[in-house]
């Protein structure tokens, strides 16, 4: 489980937005500079709240590495099986690296295609993180 303490600073239905720092996990991550997420050292993530949380509220919210590496695969590993699934064939029948490379870009393109009409597939609060604790008694705000 990916754990990370944070401060709410609002509350919508049965979510919280929670300030978090960027995280180790990010230092680790081989994509971390070009992140948009990453570049200031806090972020905002809005997190499922079963716990009644209010604002200035120092909360632990955490994501099970499951999700968090289906999330990956999503994101990367469908359209790189795509992108060289469609060079690799299209190389094989054109005998043609450029035409190859535009096919991996058609299959790339495609597999974002797929990506966005599948999306209500996946539950959203499936990918959300969930607060699970309060970190100390005292309020912030």
């Amino acid at each position: 489980m990916i754990k990370q303490i944070g401060i709410v600073i609002s509350k919508e239905g049965n979510f919280a937005k929670v300030k978090v720092k960027r995280s180790s996990l990010c230092e680790k991550c081989k994509l971390w500079k070009s992140c948009g997420i990453s570049k200031s050292s806090e972020i905002i993530i809005q997190a499922k709240d079963d716990l009644g949380v209010k604002k200035g509220d120092l909360v632990f919210i955490a994501l099970s590495e499951g999700i968090f590496l289906k999330a990956s695969s999503i994101t990367y590993g469908i359209p790189l099986l795509f992108f060289l699934s469609f060079a690799i064939i299209s190389n094989v029948f054109l005998k043609s690296e450029v035409l190859s490379f535009l096919f991996g870009i058609l299959g790339l393109s495609l597999s974002y295609l797929l990506i966005f009409l599948i999306r209500k597939r996946f539950s959203k609060e499936e990918f959300n993180p969930k607060i699970i604790g309060f970190y100390g008694k005292n309020r912030i705000f």
